[in-house]
């Protein structure tokens, strides 16, 4: 079965745990379930991992969190394993792995050239409604204010003291979900789990992707292209938008909003409203971009990013003048997704130059039958 994706929601299982027992995903309604998977008992990642989810029991309960450990190990394995090392986890045995298969964590594996099945180290964080949890159901996020000090991260959110980390970017990783994927990263830390758990009144863990990795494009995008290099990112590296869209989005409704609401990379002034949607390669100084697809928009452009309140614009707005045909995501775009075709650095205040327009309309959805009366068409100024 393929990975879980955010906002999917969580399979039921009930499977024999340690003590002579079972436990049920279903007994915990109401409550945040942390559901973490690890290959092997009394192995030294393992027992790491679960001596830290040990540690950390207390603020999980403060947090109204359960963690379980599942693995194929059996009940009385398990037993042995917490008596050995005083775990205080509940741990599952799935020796069937048909709970593993269902969250997509039973997977083929190679060592040495061997390949074999076996568990994808994976932690899930499922909600009291037993969802996994994304961006959107955190609106509070929207308040935290990142920046770099020197080498270190700093962040700040109302109402919080201001915290400062010194990355890691050692150690060993594990695979983090992110959008339809995941990737290896590496843990910050318990200072940076507590200061963004408290914030957020949520147990989470604030995680740092120090590698580019191959990642494999989500199933909606794949036609387009198979793999991009990345890091966490949505559908490509770079999301880029122009002032003269803004402007005219804003000259359409009631009250102005900023461009942060659109979460964009790069940003170019002097051209013309929404001609970044006909743009396929430009050079930003001395780097080269190529045009991936139009940004269908979600719910989260609705969140003002100074108040974490949600109302109805931009997307009441660009629905009605702003929905292209053949969209994988409703069709309403703002914005255009690009990727660099080599490394380089890109300045405040470089120049844009246009090397290639598209001369006719190509829907997100390759696949998709647009009729020739709705297709968009280029614009006279291009």
């Amino acid at each position: 079965m393929a990975a879980l994706t955010e906002g999917s929601n969580a399979p039921e299982f009930t499977l024999p745990r340690d003590g002579n027992g079972s436990v049920s995903l279903s007994e915990f309604r109401g409550r945040k379930v942390v559901l973490y998977f690890y290959p092997k008992d009394d192995t030294s990642g393992c027992t790491a991992e679960a001596i830290a989810f040990t540690a950390l029991a207390d603020a999980f309960d403060k947090a109204g969190a359960v963690v379980i450990g599942m693995s194929p190990d059996s009940a009385k394995k398990h037993d042995k394993f917490i008596a050995k090392h005083d775990l205080g986890v509940i741990l599952a045995a799935d020796e069937e792995k048909a709970t593993l298969q269902d969250y997509g964590v039973w997977v083929e594996k190679s060592m040495y050239g061997r390949k074999y099945l076996g568990v994808e180290r994976s932690t899930f964080l499922i909600d009291e409604n037993g969802d996994a949890l994304g961006q959107e159901e955190l609106p509070r996020m929207a308040l935290i204010q990142p920046s770099l000090v020197g080498t270190q991260l700093a962040v700040a959110a109302p109402g919080q003291a201001a915290l400062e980390l010194a990355m890691v970017d050692r150690g060993a990783s594990r695979q983090t979900k992110h959008w339809h994927d995941a990737g290896p990263a590496i843990d910050q830390g318990d200072e940076a789990a507590r200061w963004f758990s408290e914030f957020l009144g949520t147990a989470c863990r604030l995680m740092a992707s120090t590698e580019v990795h191959e990642r494999v494009a989500p199933e909606k995008y794949r036609h387009i292209f198979p793999a991009e290099q990345s890091r966490f990112t949505a559908v490509a590296p770079i999301l880029l938008t122009s002032e003269a869209s803004l402007a005219d989005l804003n000259g359409r409704i009631a009250k102005p909003i900023r461009m942060n609401r659109f979460r964009q990379n790069l940003v170019v002034e002097g051209s013309a409203p929404f001609h970044e949607e006909w743009w396929a390669r430009l050079r930003v100084g001395d780097l080269e971009f190529e045009k991936v697809v139009s940004c269908e928009r979600c719910s989260v452009t609705q969140l003002d990013q100074e108040t974490a309140e949600r109302g109805v614009e931009p997307i009441r707005t660009l629905a009605k003048y702003r929905k292209q045909p053949g969209g994988v995501d409703g069709g309403i775009v703002f914005g255009v997704y690009f990727r660099p075709l080599g490394p380089g650095v890109v300045h405040l205040g470089d120049e844009v130059t246009v090397l290639e327009t598209q001369d006719r309309f190509i829907p997100n959805n390759r696949a998709a039958v647009v009729a020739e009366g709705d297709l968009p068409v280029p614009p006279s100024d291009l």
